[in-house]
């Protein structure tokens, strides 16, 4: 397709990406896309039963497919009826892909799995020649990994030694998410567990930002390693996305730093998008606490991106404030007591 061209040209290692998504695509998706058409070296195969005219970028290929069909594709890697009800069982079947999905995969050298509330940076200067030569799998999360395309690694899911590990036939015989497609340890061991134990070449670096789970404001800590907690001078951080790639905006120590990642995973957070996106990818933008804003200047300057920072802080510190003293949840119930006594009125 579009980018394995582009790899072929350019002499490069190919790299597709497959996205199974079934029932109503997110708001957010236009940013998603707009991500990926900055990365027109990849492709993105999209397979989802909501068909809109959104215009993809070259690099994304819409594939219409119902869950059903899905299944049934995924049905044909076991022996044994699988138990795959709802689509967010899926996450436990992405390391299948590779064999599920292998009619779109088998001209591309790697193939991978990721989620659609990411906003991509520049992919390629993280999956670098040297390391996609040096390793059989990059990352180890579920929102993102990539696998060389071989059937050793297509079929490691199930022919690996689990070492200790959960079984993949019950994982794929029982409906709870097992966490099978990460390190998923809280589940008795996950793929990426059973890789690392079977001695699997894993380029394992934090070179993406994971946000704060089950928070409504961005808040994305700078450690050493890690971004899942909160520090106090790095916590009114913020994110900018220009045609380079995705930039970490935050203070460390009362210093202005940037760090570039590969990609920022906002975990199914509500985004409100403050402006329309085009799908080439020509834009830059800001990704703030309150929603993503388009952005004249960028990168901004040290003293906008200080000015920038003490505002995130303030929202910060507000909504901490209103919901550490369950101000909305006070007001919610309060609004229902009223509709119930009007109604009866």
């Amino acid at each position: 397709m579009y980018s394995r061209k582009v790899c072929e040209d350019l002499h490069m290692t190919s790299i597709a990406f497959i996205i199974p998504y079934f029932g109503k695509l997110p708001d957010y998706l236009p940013v998603w896309l707009a991500s990926c058409a900055q990365n027109p070296s990849i492709d993105f195969y999209l397979f989802t039963d909501d068909i809109r005219d959104f215009s993809p970028p070259k690099n994304v290929h819409v594939i219409p497919m119902t869950f059903d069909e899905a299944k049934a594709l995924l049905q044909q890697q076991f022996d044994f009826p699988i138990c795959l009800n709802r689509p967010y069982k899926l996450c436990d079947y992405k390391p299948v892909y590779g064999a599920a999905f292998s009619k779109w995969l088998k001209n591309y050298d790697f193939w991978g799995h990721c989620d659609v509330d990411i906003i991509w940076g520049n992919i390629r200067h993280f999956f670098t020649e040297e390391r996609l030569h040096k390793y059989d799998r990059l990352l180890w999360q579920g929102h993102c990994s990539i696998y060389r395309n071989s059937e050793y690694m297509n079929l490691a899911f199930k022919t690996l030694d689990r070492k200790g590990c959960q079984d993949w036939r019950i994982v794929y015989s029982k409906d709870p998410v097992c966490a099978f497609d990460e390190y998923g340890e809280h589940c008795g061991g996950g793929l990426s567990l059973i890789m690392e134990r079977n001695g699997i070449a894993m380029y394992k670096e934090w070179v993406f930002a994971d946000l704060c789970v089950g928070l409504d404001r961005f808040q994305c800590a700078y450690t050493e390693n890690q971004f899942y907690t909160t520090e106090e001078d790095s916590r009114s951080c913020y994110f900018e996305r220009t045609t380079e790639g995705v930039y970490l905006i935050y203070r460390k120590n009362g210093e202005l730093r940037r760090k570039e990642m590969m990609y920022v995973h906002f975990q199914k957070r509500k985004l409100n998008l403050r402006c329309d996106f085009h799908n080439d990818g020509s834009e830059a933008y800001l990704l703030l606490p309150p929603g993503i804003v388009k952005s004249i200047e960028a990168p901004l300057s040290d003293v906008k991106a200080k000015r920038q920072l003490r505002c995130n802080n303030t929202r910060i510190l507000w909504s901490g404030i209103i919901n550490g003293m369950g101000i909305v949840k006070i007001m919610k119930r309060v609004f229902r007591k009223l509709i119930r006594l009007v109604s009866r009125g």
